[in-house]
């Protein structure tokens, strides 16, 4: 079953990462997905009589490893992106399908939190004795929870990170709720009814989707009644051995399945004390997501959390695009946009042109790419997001332009396949941007049919700075000429 099941539930994780611009743009373009999901390895551990999976994203030179545990219902390759990114930075993989989980065995939906507990510590048993490297014990969600529980049952990782944390055997009413389900209810519980709102965790239309369909075979779309029981019954001191290990605790200021304050005091509860809770701003209950929430990687800077082993929390997709065009990008009176999307995606390619433009008077307007502004090129059709390449700052591939401007070059590996962009000022309707890409890492969105773009209003494209000034143009029918394979626009 295990053979005819890894392909379905990758396909899934795949479609849904694919069909979102801004995740597909993180991971740095399609390809790059292809890839992380390519070079997953599969690990099998015994425990308990049960054969659990786990998903190891190896990185080239390891500075640690991760043990990550999925959110409810969740299972290790739903995780992948942020997976792949940790072995992009330098760590590490293990990523747990708990049983009755992914690909691992037991009743589907079945594992109670001593048993998820105790997967976690083989799990870090197996890491330190494969590759000899400082352990960090890591979970979102409900992974979170297991964490924080995991240190309070005694698990000694070098440093945990949970991302939310909420502690329902804390409350006299859960734990009677525990013991009246485990005496009377047989029935499993579906995760709508164990997560608030779990439809709409997410403002991206792709992980929405994903959730909504609930065709991913390996998720666990119903909980076993021992496994809710087990979760709202357990209460137990923080253990000695752990209460030392230093633990960032993360929540979103959006989230609403566990707002940041009930993260907070259930964390100052729990009896932990080498913890820090950190709020981020604009973030919701995922760890990826799009209008704001974030994904959250963990990066080696020195001794800032504390542990000696340099894992700190750092914030990739806070910059992203909008979800519609904005209203207030600078204008121009030239644009030009073609679109070729070939058989051989490398040669794939994406010319854009805004001329005779308004709202860059001097140089300062681009900020400064050679430092830390970064930039966006968003194309929407019909004010949905269809495209979203990032082209990150730093003196490598970006330079000034005389006084005027900036101009940047790379290959596009790590710019979504955009190699080329030239940014310059001038007064009101004489300033200039031009932004081209080329290749596999392009994230060109699928054909809409006959026509590449549905194109019944516009087609938009917006170039963003990091210090929040943007620059546009809109494309109409009459200025296009829209295929199944190619578009191209002028005015």
């Amino acid at each position: 079953m295990t053979d005819d099941l890894e392909p379905k539930l990758t396909a899934a994780v795949e479609e849904m990462v694919l069909g979102s611009p801004h995740l597909t743009a993180l991971a740095g373009g399609r390809d790059e997905v292809r890839r992380m999901l390519g070079a997953i390895e599969n690990v099998w551990l015994e425990h308990d009589g049960v054969r659990v999976h786990l998903d190891l994203h190896r990185a080239a030179a390891a500075r640690a490893t991760v043990v990550f545990q999925p959110g409810s219902g969740a299972h290790a390759r739903v995780y992948f992106l942020l997976g792949g990114l940790l072995a992009r930075s330098g760590y590490h993989v293990l990523a747990i399908d708990r049983p009755g989980h992914g690909l691992s065995g037991g009743m589907r939906g079945h594992c109670t939190v001593e048993q998820a507990i105790a997967v976690a510590g083989t799990a870090i048993e197996h890491a330190r004795r494969s590759f000899g490297l400082p352990v960090v014990l890591m979970g979102s969600s409900m992974g979170g929870l297991l964490t924080v529980f995991g240190l309070l049952r005694g698990l000694a990782p070098d440093l945990a990170v949970a991302h939310n944390f909420v502690y329902p055997g804390k409350l006299f009413s859960l734990r009677l709720r525990a013991r009246w389900i485990l005496r009377h209810r047989t029935r499993p519980y579906p995760i709508t009814e164990l997560v608030h709102g779990f439809e709409k965790l997410s403002d991206d239309p792709a992980i929405a989707t994903y959730v909504k369909s609930r065709t991913d075979p390996g998720f666990a779309w119903e909980l076993s009644a021992p496994s809710v029981a087990s979760l709202f019954g357990f209460n137990t001191p923080a253990n000695d051995r752990t209460r030392q290990v230093p633990t960032l605790v993360l929540s979103g200021s959006r989230d609403k399945a566990i707002p940041a304050w009930a993260t907070r005091f259930f964390t100052w509860l729990s009896g932990l004390s080498a913890y820090e809770v950190k709020v981020i701003a604009g973030a919701g209950h995922l760890a990826a997501s799009a209008n704001g929430d974030v994904l959250v990687v963990w990066t080696q800077q020195a001794d800032q959390d504390g542990s000696g082993i340099g894992v700190f929390a750092q914030r990739y997709g806070s910059f992203s695009c909008p979800a519609t065009p904005s209203g207030t990008c600078g204008a121009s009176a030239k644009g030009k946009l073609l679109i070729k999307d070939d058989a051989d995606d490398t040669k794939d390619k994406l010319i854009w042109k805004w001329g005779n433009g308004s709202g860059a008077d001097t140089q300062s307007a681009f900020g400064d790419p050679t430092g830390s502004t970064a930039n966006l090129l968003c194309l929407y059709d019909d004010n949905v997001l269809k495209l979203a390449a990032r082209v990150p700052a730093g003196a490598t591939a970006w330079a000034p332009l005389g006084t005027t401007g900036y101009k940047f070059k790379a290959d596009g590996t790590t710019s979504n396949g955009i190699q080329k962009v030239k940014q310059k000022s001038g007064a009101a309707g004489t300033a200039k941007i031009l932004a081209k890409g080329k290749g596999s890492a392009l994230p060109l969105p699928a054909p809409a049919g006959a026509q590449f773009f549905n194109q019944t209003s516009a087609v938009t494209v917006q170039m963003f700075s990091s210090t929040v000034n943007c620059w546009g143009n809109s494309f109409t029918a009459a200025q296009s000429q829209n295929e199944a394979s190619q578009f191209k626009a002028k005015f």
